[in-house]
């Protein structure tokens, strides 16, 4: 796990010095962040909606779950490490701007939308911890069908 892992394990598999270590980062956690920091940003880029072409939940969703199987092993690792909670949560609010923003092309008018989006969110994240811990299965695409169908019954509920 992450708490066990050393400045020496990461100097090692890198196979660079300690003091091209230090020169860059001050500590392992500092390493992480930023690491996460540009992880985050780019799933966050090739999940911004054009003008004409607004994301559609299920695709949303895809490209979420692909992004999590591509990098499994570290999604494992966070989940133990306090450290990274802190840009999961940065990484939380910036997903709950792009759902809120798709809420308005399906659901226009939706009282609360912010907090239907944090919802939906909560519950993808829910998901996607549940299927790390099944190995997987089912596949990323069947994963977003669920995320979407259980999305879209809780909207058309709120809308009633």
């Amino acid at each position: 796990p992450y708490d066990s892992l050393t400045i020496s394990d990461i100097v090692e598999e890198a196979d660079i010095s300690r003091a091209t270590f230090y020169l860059h980062y001050k500590d392992k956690d500092e390493l992480l962040l930023g690491s996460l920091e540009a992880l985050s940003q780019s799933l966050i880029e090739q999940l911004a909606p054009s003008e004409t072409s607004p994301l559609e939940l299920h695709t949303f969703a895809h490209h979420i779950y692909v992004h999590v199987k591509k990098q499994q092993k570290l999604y494992i690792a966070l989940q133990s490490s306090y450290t990274a909670s802190f840009v999961i949560q940065h990484h939380i609010e910036q997903l709950v701007v792009i759902v809120e923003g798709m809420l308005g092309h399906i659901a226009p008018g939706l009282p609360s939308a912010n907090q239907v989006a944090h919802q939906l969110i909560g519950m993808l994240y829910g998901q996607i911890l549940w299927w790390l811990k099944h190995d997987l299965k089912p596949s990323a695409g069947d994963m977003a069908q669920t995320f979407e169908t259980f999305a879209l019954q809780g909207i058309a509920g709120m809308k009633s």
